[in-house]
């Protein structure tokens, strides 16, 4: 399987700054604060300013100061498997049987997740047939599940030395590229994955993530938008189509997108981003509907009782804006989050 960016980075929301209750270290050096929304035994979904932002398990150092201490068993990756069609003939050489023999072996190992073994399979079938882009493609996957991305990408390049067309192993250096921060090489990457296929609508969609990551939002914009046109079901792209035009400040239009994601998928996040747009147009009453559908999904999301009490306010319904930031007020000391309680404690001295 593809592996498809999912991480945009965003701007703050409030008029006071938003501190969001957990801090996480990244391996490659990042830091970000965020609300966690799911947690698996493979990854974090957290929510950054109404964005959707995945981490596999692998990619954290630790979660306020704690080591996630998780070994890597994250099935990111699905091997590619040998078509009936480019199946070895029956008549090929004893060292070509050997490297298909292998080359089965590893893909049943990744499958279930033996990552060890399935690098020692597929590394025999490499040598027994070092022409073969599959097994250096099926190695790259296996070190993404481990999540070792510079051992992964050291084998989509050699996947790449053999046929230089590989869409698929271009696409995924890329999200590689993205895991170690390498954003304009993962670029890079993607866009040489649509000069061999203009209709990957993947690599539209990641080279639009990445623009996200880079802060260049209006450059994200018309890959998004090539993206869904290839793949008009996706809520996810619409989402994010609509957090790019918020960050441009073009509020309206972030606005029909989010709605647009609704429609596919219910979706806190997008509810989140909605209501803020909504909120900058000054349609409080819209923007409280909003943050309501938030906090019907999700009732401990602290953030959306203080975007809702700040658009009570705007609505000069003083009691309701009071209400909701004490119960925000609540919510952060639950986490510990003293900083986000000073800014609603100083935002109420001002209501009260």
């Amino acid at each position: 399987m593809l592996k498809i960016v999912t991480l945009f980075m965003a701007v703050m929301f409030f008029l006071y700054p938003s501190v969001f209750g957990e801090n996480i270290k990244l391996k490659n050096g990042q830091t970000v604060d965020a609300k966690i929304i799911e947690k698996t035994d493979r990854y974090l979904k957290v929510d950054i300013a109404g964005i959707p932002v995945t981490y596999y398990l692998n990619e954290i150092e630790s979660v306020d100061g704690v080591a996630t201490g998780v070994t890597p068993q994250q099935d990111v990756t699905k091997p590619l498997e040998t078509p009936a069609a480019e199946k070895i003939p029956s008549d090929a050489t004893s060292v070509s049987s050997t490297a298909q023999d292998d080359f089965q072996k590893g893909v049943d190992y990744l499958n279930n997740r033996q990552y060890p073994e399935a690098v020692a399979a597929f590394q025999k079938a490499a040598q027994a047939n070092p022409r073969d882009e599959k097994t250096y493609y099926n190695l790259g996957c296996t070190y993404d599940a481990m999540g070792q991305y510079p051992q992964a990408v050291d084998f989509y390049k050699k996947a790449l030395e053999v046929n230089g067309n590989y869409v698929d192993a271009y696409n995924n250096l890329g999200a590689d590229y993205h895991s170690l921060g390498k954003y304009k090489d993962a670029i890079e990457s993607y866009q040489k994955a649509i000069q061999v296929n203009p209709n990957f609508s993947e690599a539209y969609s990641n080279i639009g993530a990445e623009y996200i990551c880079l802060g260049q939002y209006k450059e994200a914009i018309p890959f998004l938008e090539k993206a869904v046109q290839k793949n008009p079901k996706s809520s996810a792209i619409y989402n994010n189509l609509g957090a790019a035009y918020r960050f441009l400040g073009q509020h309206q239009q972030a606005i029909d997108y989010y709605e647009k994601s609704l429609k596919l998928e219910p979706s806190i996040t997008t509810y989140y981003g909605l209501g803020a747009s909504y909120y900058y147009l000054n349609k409080h009453k819209e923007a409280v509907d909003s943050f309501k559908k938030v906090t019907e999904l999700d009732p401990k999301y602290a953030e959306a009782y203080s975007g809702m009490g700040l658009a009570y306010a705007g609505l000069n319904k003083k009691q309701e804006a009071i209400q909701n930031l004490t119960k925000a007020k609540e919510l952060f000391q639950a986490k510990g989050d003293s900083q986000s309680v000073s800014q609603i404690e100083s935002y109420l001295k001002k209501l009260q």
